[in-house]
Formats: structure tokens, sequence, C-alpha cells
């Protein structure tokens, strides 16, 4: 053996070509090992039926269609089941892991409606309380959801069902006086400014 060691060492072009052959032979079985995730994954659908669902109940799109004409009045854009993670991010100065836990309580929850200024930045949330919302965790899922929209300085307005236009157009300009749209900078509301719940 130490006949084998001594020939390595002596000769380096040797020992790199035994590094390199080692290499390829690790990132050849990453590769396969990353290419049958993909198709793992291809296969969890395969035989199945995959269909569309609307994006929202037919109450939500109420409220949606109370807010279209609202947001392009005020040159703001409209979206609708917008993911939590997509809206904030989440850091702290000096824990990593409690930014980390943060995140995670936010991470798989959905806003039913978010105005965004022109540059696509979140404005104000809408959150809607119909028949179906109170399903599961929802008290857990609301408060979540209020507590991300605070500490971000942001309006969320709770809506309940059956709310009419007026009442809703005239919450929503609530909300959003004294926000600076126009600015380059991140809409914020101004502080004490509550978050309406539903009414």
């Amino acid at each position: 053996m130490p006949d084998l060691l001594d020939l390595l060492f002596a000769n380096p072009i040797l020992l790199v070509a035994i590094g390199l052959g080692l290499g390829l032979v690790l990132i050849s079985v990453a590769v396969r090992s990353s290419s049958k995730k993909q198709q793992d994954d291809h296969g969890l659908l395969t035989g199945c039926n995959v269909t569309t669902i609307p994006l929202m109940s037919v109450e939500q799109g109420r409220v949606y269609d109370i807010l279209a004409p609202y947001a392009a009045a005020k040159d703001l854009n409209l979206h609708a089941e917008v993911s939590l993670s997509a809206i904030f991010k989440v850091g702290h100065p000096s824990d990593r892991k409690r930014a980390f836990a943060g995140f995670g309580s936010i991470r798989q929850k959905r806003l039913d409606l978010l105005l965004t200024d022109r540059n696509h930045r979140p404005v104000c949330g809408v959150e809607y309380h119909g028949n179906g919302h109170w399903r599961g965790n929802a008290r857990q899922r609301d408060h979540a959801k209020r507590t991300a929209f605070n500490v971000a300085g942001l309006p969320l307005i709770e809506v309940a069902e059956g709310i009419d236009s007026g009442t809703l157009v005239e919450r929503l300009d609530t909300a959003l006086a004294g926000l600076d749209l126009l600015s380059n900078e991140s809409p914020r509301r101004r502080k004490g400014s509550p978050i309406t719940k539903a009414a």
C-alpha cells in the first residue's frame, strides 16, 4: 500500500486526474438525482385529473367588483389571493431564528385582495369575512395577518359579508388618507391609524 501512495504523491498529474475523475462522478450522481426528483414530481400528477377552480368565491368577487373601479380611479392595481410571503419580507436586526420564525407565521397565508401602487408596492390589504371564512383556524390566520400589516405599517380592511359599496369605499378612503402614493418609498400608514375590522 505504501508503494501506491508514493506513486500517487510522486506523480501530481495522476493525483489531479484521479481528483477530477471523482469530481465528475459526484457531479454525475447529483445531476441524476436532480433529474430523478423532477421525474418524481411529474410522476405525482401522472394519471390525475387537473382542473381549474375559481380564484375567489362569488361573494369575494362582489367585493373585487367594488374595488376594481376604485383602484383604477386612484391609479392603483388590484390583486386577488396574494400570498403574504409575496407581500412581506421579515427580518430581525440580531436574531435570524426569530426572523425565520416570524416569516414562518405568515408563509402559507393568503390575503383575499391587495391594492398596490403603480410601482407594485403594497398599499392596503382587504380581507373578506364571508360565510366560508370561519373554517379551521380562521382566528389564528386573521391574527397573523393583522399583526403583519400592523408591524409593516400598512392598512388592512376586514370586510363583513353584505357590505355595501358606499361603506367599503368610505373605509378605503379613510385607510388610504395620508399615504403618499406618489413617492418613491413604500407607502406606510400614519402612526396610530387602526386596522379596521369587519363591521
